[in-house]
């Protein structure tokens, strides 16, 4: 070697160079570089060139796709509108297809503008095909517009119905009128011969009004459907047609009758004139109605349809042909961007062929280079550093060696030194290291044994190295592993990275807990094994202490509720893989815990849980577990528990902390607690369930007074979840008190006696946010719930009195009916109420009618008796709702001190189809009469159910076919003129 490094010494610095591998490599890569330059020139040109001719391509293909897409877009919304032009009608709609129509042809000018469409001629043609067929349709949908505004254009026969039909049914109603009226104004005839004449004849008259007017309300129908009012169903059309015709041949019947009476004499001079003038319009009017019937069946019986069809759909079709074969060509366009790059791709991977061929050649010659200046030279210096290891001596023979194995001999001299200095600062850390270090060969012979092994085995290393480590190392006799030995072989340490711990003896016998770790290793075919030990008894009962300060409440000692959730836990998860144990949860909360805390301080407080913790203990079986997991809250987990025990024990709990008596400072409280239980076991369930459950159940022994013990059912969460939402229904009808929100509607009753209108039943209603009317059924319940009637009732009476004062100054026959809660009846300060309400608005008491529901006037009898008794002591009408749905006994119905008995509109509604229905709306009315109140019939909504009722000597209805409900203020109650309704 020393040869060899003193002929490297010989070379001038240029040859050092020139001899490197690093030089060789720069010459090499020189060589490559030289010729693969002309093919990546040559590659990169044609990739250029068809990358510059595939983007422009690209960008025409974009550019003149996104103009016929626009035109595909204007023209679709363009037709769209077109065709919603003859259903809507309406300005707004004329300029959108007048706008839409301008948009295409602004689209199709883009085209034929386009430089894509002028560069090729194939896209020209098309365009100025495009271009006038879009011409043509801006043409023809102008003309569609002109005929479509227009009715007269648009319905060819509207002419006829205005200027033909509606003067003849004119002059035919005019006709029978005179009629009709020369008959009423005419004396009164003394012979009954000429009486029963003048009846006959103004019967005819007036039969033939009648049919003259559904003949043309027939004709009307007819006309509406064609006209698509009421849809085109051929069953309508034939329907309304038929329908005039039975009414035509009834007419021509009756008009013959009266040409009979006629030539008979039967007929006045007015009479036969007014004849004359019928048959004339009758002969006109079906005249004129034939003509426009066979324009409405012909198929131009709309003239926009006729050009939508045979027009403007044909050129449509016909514009989205060319737009169709555009977009085939600028596909097929497209296609020849893609045949030409597939091309350029094709000339790309000959090149690349023969260059990696050409690039083969080379390598080999790389190769070959490199076998015999660089691989043969560094495997004689290999030679040369694995008997330097092994102490022999070995000088390699380099043929023309390199800058870089003459740097790799001196390196190995350096690192030589550098193993030396190594082995004698990890010697310095082996010493001074806190943990033991031992190691053993495969047979148990100390090898390595540190300071700290000294300290922890009490046992110096010279003595300790070459000795076996079961002499060191000793075990207690029922640990798990006989010698040190066999603990480091073991599985439990492979790898080095697990630790575990083990017990083991001092000199002096005494044991300690002792942390390993150990590694294996091979050396020169040896099996080693190296310990790391360290005595872990300090850091073993800090963590105990950290662990009993984690899991335990710090002022009661009990498990805290972070541990109580874990075996909880625990508990679920055994139950979800198949135990089938009994076990239950005790949520215990304090009932006059807070009053101890705000009244007496927190100390007080804390010595309530004290104590309470020391009782439940005490009374606590040692196998269930007992925590604390909030400020006054206990649970107990019970285990392998049936039901029965589970309420003895819930009882138990409940009953010794009712009978404890808290003593502080001269103050004594009676604690008491609820508790809530539910059971499980038997069906997987998540441990947030259970507590929920748990404190669902204590939540409703609070409810129900405290001092409780409730065990949860599957129904108190849904009685959870109504009683959350009552609770936001009472804050909004509170607000709605207190704002105004109520308002109140009207509903009138008619007395079928004199058919007329001036009672009101008044209703209630309330706005939400939005504005809209949410009706009792939405609020009421929970009012009730709340206790919160009374002042719901308070809001009507003022509200409506107040309303009714005003009423009354315009309708002094106008009165009012309202509804009162059963929280009012019996309470003598709502009396006041109506009676200062009544005073403030100056309101006759006649005018009111307080109304109270049958059920609750039976479950309140005798106050309701004395309520009642006392608003008609007043001069106020008392009526009883709802009868019938209730107890329904008549015996009660005597007793009470009402004028009206308002018959529940489920016994009406079929009253005239029902016989069942019809006989207790018979007996009830009956019954009612006789005991001298009205009766009112609710839910009358059709005039047959109305007549039967009046057939009974019903009193009032109340219903839809009435009126329905209307909101005070949005108009007047009634009118006097419309006071009588019409009962045909």
């Amino acid at each position: 070697m020393e040869t060899t490094s003193n002929a490297q010494q010989d070379l001038p610095e240029e040859g050092k160079q020139a001899a490197s591998i690093r030089w060789r490599f720069v010459i090499a890569a020189l060589v490559l570089a030289a010729l693969a330059l002309p093919a990546v020139f040559y590659a990169q040109n044609q990739v250029r060139q068809a990358s510059q001719d595939s983007s422009q391509l690209v960008q025409e293909h974009r550019d003149l796709g996104w103009v016929l897409n626009s035109l595909k877009d204007a023209l679709q919304i363009a037709e769209s509108t077109i065709y919603q032009y003859p259903l809507l009608l309406d300005k707004s709609t004329y300029r959108k297809v007048v706008a839409r129509v301008a948009e295409v042809r602004f689209q199709s000018k883009n085209i034929n503008d386009h430089y894509v469409v002028k560069r090729y001629s194939r896209f020209g043609d098309f365009a100025e095909n495009l271009d006038f067929v879009l011409s043509r349709l801006a043409k023809e949908t102008t003309h569609l517009l002109e005929v479509a505004s227009n009715v007269d254009t648009r319905f060819p026969a509207a002419p006829i119905v205005r200027n033909k039909l509606l003067p003849d049914n004119q002059k035919f109603i005019q006709a029978i009128e005179l009629a009709i009226a020369g008959l009423n104004e005419s004396p009164r005839p003394a012979d009954p011969q000429e009486t029963l004449r003048v009846q006959e004849v103004m019967r005819v008259l007036e039969e033939l009004r009648y049919t003259w007017s559904q003949q043309t309300s027939s004709a009307r129908i007819f006309i509406a459907d064609h006209s698509g009012a009421f849809g085109q169903s051929k069953s309508s059309l034939q329907q309304s047609k038929n329908n005039r015709a039975t009414y035509t041949q009834r007419i021509d019947d009756l008009l013959a009758q009266l040409k009979e009476y006629d030539e008979v004499g039967k007929l006045g001079f007015q009479e036969s004139q007014s004849l004359s003038m019928l048959l004339e319009a009758k002969k006109a009017y079906d005249r004129d109605f034939i003509k426009a019937e066979e324009i409405y069946a012909s198929q131009n019986w709309r003239a926009d349809l006729s050009i939508l069809r045979d027009e403007i759909r044909p050129t449509l079709d016909q514009a989205w042909g060319i737009i169709e074969l555009m977009q085939e060509e600028l596909d097929d366009f497209a296609q020849q961007n893609v045949m030409k790059s597939l091309d350029t791709a094709d000339t790309l991977s000959n090149v690349i062929g023969i260059f990696v061929g050409f690039m083969g050649l080379l390598l080999f010659l790389a190769y070959m280079v490199f076998e015999m200046r660089i691989r043969r030279p560094l495997l004689e210096v290999s030679k040369a550093l694995d008997a330097a290891g092994r102490g022999e001596n070995y000088l390699p023979v380099l043929h023309s060696p390199t800058e870089e194995t003459r740097l790799l001999v001196a390196a190995f001299n350096r690192m030589q030194g550098q193993v030396t200095s190594r082995q004698i600062r990890l010697q310095s850390v082996l010493d001074n290291a806190a943990e033991g270090i031992i190691t053993v060969d495969e047979y148990g012979i100390v090898e390595t044994f540190n300071n700290a092994a000294q300290k922890l085995f009490d046992c110096d290393s010279r003595q300790a190295i070459g000795s076996p480590v079961v002499d060191l190392v000793r075990f207690p006799k029922d640990s798990v592993y006989t010698d040190f030995l066999e603990l480091v072989k073991s599985p439990v340490l492979k790898g080095g990275i697990q630790e575990t711990t083990v017990t083991v003896l001092r000199a002096d016998d005494t044991s300690f807990p002792m942390a390993i770790k150990c590694n294996k290793m091979e050396v020169e075919g040896r099996l080693l094994y190296t310990a790391i030990v360290e005595d872990i008894g300090d850091r073993i009962a800090m963590m105990a202490h950290l662990r009993e300060m984690a899991e335990h409440d710090s002022l009661t000692g009990l498990y805290n509720r972070q541990y109580f959730l874990t075996e909880l836990e625990r508990v679920v998860e055994n139950i979800r893989r198949g135990s089938r144990r009994d076990f239950a949860l005790l949520y215990i909360d304090l009932d006059n815990f807070k009053f101890v805390n705000d009244t007496l301080g927190h100390l007080a407080g804390d010595n309530v849980l004290v104590e309470v913790t020391h009782m439940l203990d005490q009374r606590n079986r040692k196998s269930d577990l007992l925590a604390r997991i909030g400020g006054d809250e206990f649970a107990i987990l019970l285990y392998d528990v049936k039901k029965e025990q589970v309420m003895q024990a819930a009882e138990a709990h409940r009953k010794l902390l009712d009978d404890y008596v808290f003593k502080y400072d001269g103050s004594v409280v009676q604690i008491g607690c609820s508790i809530g239980v539910t059971l499980f076991g038997h069906h997987p369930i998540s441990k947030e369930d259970l507590l929920v459950q748990a404190d669902v159940a204590c939540h409703l022994a609070k409810r129900s007074g405290r001092n409780r013990v409730h065990i949860y059912r599957s129904i108190d969460q849904e009685n959870m979840t109504i009683m959350t939402e009552d609770m936001g229904w009472a804050g909004k009808i509170k607000k709605a008190i207190e704002e105004d929100l109520f308002c109140l509607a009207c509903q009138p009753i008619m007395e079928l006696k004199s058919n007329q209108v001036f009672r009101q039943e008044v209703l209630l209603r309330m706005r939400d946010e939005t504005g809209g009317l949410i009706l009792p059924a939405g609020f009421i319940a929970s009012a009730e719930r709340f206790g919160l009637m009374r002042a719901v009732d308070n809001w009507v009476v003022n509200h409506a009195l107040e309303s009714l004062g005003k009423q009354l100054q315009k309708n002094p026959h106008l009165h009012f009916s309202i509804n009162l809660s059963a929280e009012s009846i019996g309470d003598f300060s709502m009396l006041e109420t109506i009676t200062t309400a009544l005073l403030t608005n100056n309101v006759p008491p006649t005018a009111v009618t307080f109304e109270i529901t049958e059920t609750i006037a039976i479950a309140n009898l005798g106050p309701a008796v004395e309520f009642l008794t006392r608003l008609r002591n007043l001069g106020c009408q008392t009526a009883l709702d709802d009868f019938g749905v209730g107890y329904s006994s008549f015996a009660y119905l005597k007793d009470l001190p009402v004028d009206f008995v308002k018959i529940d509109g489920s016994f009406v509604r079929d009253v005239h189809r029902d016989n069942l229905q019809l006989a207790m709306v018979r007996s009830m009315n009956d019954i009612a009469h006789a005991m001298g109140k009205y009766t009112v019939a609710e839910f009358v909504d059709n005039h047959d159910a109305m007549r039967v009722l009046k057939e009974m000597g019903v009193d009032y209805i109340q219903g839809y076919y009435v009126g329905g409900p209307r909101l005070l203020g949005d108009a007047p109650l009634f009118q006097t003129e419309s006071n009588v309704i019409r009962l045909v």
